[in-house]
């Protein structure tokens, strides 16, 4: 596979079944208003894939992906 891919803040509330994705910041969760996904993703079938990222080798679609993966990681940085 080609491509570099990143972390995201998205993950799955209950990474123990199919439930939604939220934005997760320190200290808050806000609900996905935006998606971006990967044509069949996210995926489900009782895999535990609980992380979005994204992967520049498909355009910067998000992929859900388990948590555990040692990957890069986009930061956002508050400056107020």
């Amino acid at each position: 596979m080609r491509g570099v891919w990143f972390w995201t803040a998205g993950q799955r509330i209950d990474p123990s079944r199919e439930s939604t994705f939220v934005w997760r910041t320190h200290t808050t969760l806000s609900e996905m208003t935006y998606t971006n996904w990967y044509p069949r993703e996210p995926s489900y079938g009782g895999q535990t894939e609980a992380c979005v990222n994204i992967w520049s080798g498909h355009s910067y679609k998000w992929n859900d992906y388990p948590c555990s993966r040692a990957i890069c990681s986009v930061c956002e940085l508050d400056m107020a």
